[in-house]
């Protein structure tokens, strides 16, 4: 997927100006965040997250923001903002609309991932302690995802110690159980089980490698 240099431009100097002049202390996270650490991605809107959502109200005096019913908006560029987050966000890519468009961004989703593990190692870090206590993985799920990447990428993510956010077996909900078991056997570690070649054809997104 191509990205469109004026838009990305868009984007990074949205979240510039919110560097800048926002009052208060902000997580940058989704595709802008990557795309602000120097990884190539498609976004349209950038996503943070934050306490009071009054913040808004405070920025429409500011050069280049606007805020209209609730939302806010910088160039053109429209800013979500969040006073919560939840394990929807690390959700999302087995969420996405089973169409081509949703194949598309699942595929993003997933580079995303991969982009964010490379960052980590060459850091030195590890998932932390709270993102491993604060998202979750069903079996099913964590499945989905090896599933869906080709193994050197998928390395990167057991590298940073994806395990780590994959539930027990014995506490997934009855539905990811039957789900997992209609892939792999029953009660096996989603992450190393034998894959049949087939299947893994049939659920790889695309055809291209995520390269280093």
């Amino acid at each position: 997927m191509s990205v469109d240099s004026d838009e990305s431009d868009k984007i990074l100097k949205c979240v510039r100006a919110l560097q800048e002049t926002f009052p208060a202390d902000f997580v940058l996270f989704g595709g802008a965040a990557v795309q602000f650490h120097g990884h190539e991605r498609v976004t349209y809107d950038v996503d943070i997250l934050v306490r009071p959502k009054t913040v808004i109200d405070s920025l429409k005096s500011v050069q280049g923001f606007e805020g209209m019913a609730g939302k806010l908006s910088y160039r053109s560029v429209l800013i979500n903002l969040l006073t919560t987050i939840d394990d929807r966000f690390i959700r999302c890519f087995y969420l996405r609309p089973e169409d081509s468009a949703g194949a598309q961004k699942q595929k993003a989703d997933l580079m995303d991932a991969v982009f964010w593990a490379k960052l980590l190692e060459k850091s030195g870090e590890m998932i932390s302690d709270i993102c491993a206590a604060q998202f979750k993985i069903g079996c099913y799920h964590a499945l989905l995802i090896r599933l869906n990447l080709k193994p050197d990428p998928f390395q990167k993510l057991l590298d940073v110690g994806l395990e780590r956010l994959v539930i027990p077996w014995e506490d997934n909900t009855l539905e990811q159980k039957e789900y997992y078991s209609l892939l792999a056997t029953e009660g096996t570690d989603p992450l190393t089980t034998p894959l049949d070649n087939e299947l893994y054809e049939e659920f790889l997104i695309g055809d291209e490698p995520i390269t280093d």
